[in-house]
């Protein structure tokens, strides 16, 4: 088996520190397994998606999927177990599944899986799992690598599961007030999607990824319209509802490989790795149409919002402030210019 590409210190410390981050960004068993993937799929680019089985009495269950569908990670913790030993990157012949999880698995370019156990004093929390184009052998630089990072994630996902538990207790006497979310959690609660505090941690890495690959990378900033006056007129409750609804609509027209985050308020940044000029014109376009085609009704009378995008490609050898800043001009054009349009930096 080919063994895994050297990979440079500064992209292993990166994939270790975002793990380490864990500890105090990720305020959920889910949370801490989406972090862990993409920290994973960070440090090793071959990767096409990952699952964090937490390990039960017997059993598996998916607690998080990263560029893997829900139904995929489902069959996964019913067939292996979220139990293992020891680091190891095995085919699918090796592994003993039944052969539509193996063609399942093959439709989404899977030859190999990677399981990361991750133990804490001797138990086993969960296991990471890794899709992979093909088995590769590992050096055992880069296994204390991989083990040093799953040692880190798999504390914070047992205090993580703890707190869980704790917080699922009933609490005598009157209602405890409402705990505030901390400001560095990796899901925006409103939305769904990945919280604005991840962003720039993201941007970073996909910028190191096109960097490194000579990819394209393009970054759409979305800013709704007059946003301040629709929360005035109908309130702030339906404000958040139109918010949840844009980010089911982003979720639908996005690629897995991409990654839209609440970036402020009304805000909204969206990743796009291997998008071109072309491609990422077109995306932005389709999104502008069908924000402004959903149908918002409150209290039996519609509602209608608009948005706009500024976009622009990564210049190759740019520093990221400027290409943050040349997207943000776009947008500043795309609201100067009348709203409800995309303006391409």
């Amino acid at each position: 088996m080919p063994a895994l590409p050297k990979l440079p210190l500064q992209r292993q410390d990166m994939a270790v520190l975002m793990v380490v981050e864990t500890l105090a960004e990720a305020d959920s068993p889910a949370a801490v397994g989406e972090r862990l993937l993409q920290s994973l799929q960070v440090l090793i680019a071959d990767a096409a998606g990952g699952v964090l089985l937490q390990a039960g009495h017997g059993t598996a269950t998916p607690l998080a999927a990263v560029g893997t569908a829900p139904a995929l990670a489902a069959r996964l913790a019913e067939a292996l177990p979220a139990r293992a030993s020891a680091l190891h990157c095995l085919s699918l012949d090796e592994l003993d599944i039944d052969s539509s999880l193996r063609k399942a698995l093959e439709a989404e370019g899977c030859r190999a899986l990677l399981l990361l156990p991750l133990t804490v004093a001797g138990s086993c929390a969960g296991l990471a799992l890794l899709l992979l184009p093909k088995a590769y052998r590992l050096a055992p630089t880069q296994k204390r690598v991989l083990t040093t990072a799953a040692a880190v994630a798999a504390q914070a996902l047992t205090a993580a599961l703890r707190q869980q538990a704790l917080a699922a207790r009933p609490t005598p006497g009157p209602a405890m007030p409402r705990r505030r979310e901390p400001s560095g959690r990796t899901v925006d609660a409103v939305t769904g999607l990945t919280s604005g505090h991840q962003f720039r941690a993201l941007l970073d890495m996909e910028v190191e990824r096109a960097r490194r690959y000579h990819e394209s990378l393009s970054l759409l900033l979305i800013d709704i319209d007059a946003f301040r006056a629709f929360n005035d007129r109908y309130g702030h409750a339906e404000g958040d509802r139109a918010l949840a609804r844009l980010g089911e609509i982003l979720r639908q027209e996005l690629r897995k490989v991409d990654n839209a985050c609440r970036y402020g308020g009304e805000e909204f940044a969206v990743l796009l790795p291997r998008c071109g000029a072309g491609a990422v014109e077109r995306l932005a376009e389709r999104l502008r149409r069908r924000i402004a085609a959903e149908v918002f009704t409150i209290a039996g009378q519609r509602a209608p919002l608009t948005v706009s995008i500024g976009a622009a490609v990564y210049p190759p050898g740019s520093p990221v402030e400027r290409f943050i800043r040349s997207v943000d001009d776009a947008l500043c054009r795309a609201k100067a210019g009348g709203r409800n349009r995309v303006v391409l930096a």
